[in-house]
């Protein structure tokens, strides 16, 4: 047991490395010898974790969509909220991505990853997130939040991408310093064209942790 710990400490200590790496220099420039000294690790031990640098760029990958997966199974087993709109909890979603996002240089390599010219610049790159916001605007529907004529599937492929887009320019502009805020505004913005006036009234549009009497 000791020895898979071990295991999976060390895979996490090259995917970390090279997720710095490729956030600095996207995928083409990263450097696999630069990866490896920088997890204080061996060709060989690299190499027992990830065949190349593509089984690198895979597992970045692969650790966003666990982390929306993780996500929306935790709203999953969430009790229905009695009073606070069923939106809230998509909003929450998007806050709890960028902070972590704003944490994490695992998730930050997976933007750069699937956001160049590559492999990963497809819709599987995409798939949990559309998967999850559909699943909680779906939620939204069956309890009467939305206007009448929104499409559920359109709505999530729209925020997914308008979150997408704000991640780029935030990384230009601020070095996400400015995200939350950011996406803050997103959500002022385009919840009047999608929910019922009531619900709007309702939501909460910044981050829960400075949410006061929440």
């Amino acid at each position: 047991m000791a020895q898979q710990q071990r295991s999976r400490l060390t895979r996490q200590r090259y995917l970390v490395a090279g997720a710095w790496e490729i956030e600095k220099r996207g995928f083409a420039g990263a450097s696999t010898p630069r990866i490896i000294a920088a997890a204080n690790g061996s060709a060989g031990g690299y190499h027992h974790h990830f065949e190349d640098k593509m089984a690198l760029g895979d597992a970045i990958i692969d650790a966003q969509l666990q982390f929306f997966d993780e996500a929306a199974r935790q709203v999953a087993e969430q009790p229905a909220p009695r009073t606070t709109p069923r939106l809230q909890a998509l909003i929450d979603l998007s806050f709890h991505y960028c902070t972590a996002i704003q944490e994490q240089v695992v998730l930050r390599a997976a933007v750069k990853l699937s956001t160049e010219a590559g492999p990963w610049m497809t819709m599987r790159s995409y798939s949990a997130p559309q998967k999850a916001v559909t699943r909680l605007l779906a939620a939204a529907d069956e309890a009467g939040e939305l206007l009448e004529g929104v499409i559920v599937e359109d709505a999530a492929r729209f925020f997914v991408g308008g979150i997408a887009g704000l991640r780029i320019t935030s990384y230009v502009a601020t070095g996400l310093a400015d995200l939350l805020v950011q996406i803050s505004n997103m959500w002022k913005f385009t919840m009047p064209g999608v929910a019922e006036k009531g619900v709007c009234s309702r939501l909460r549009y910044h981050p829960p942790s400075s949410a006061k009497g929440d």
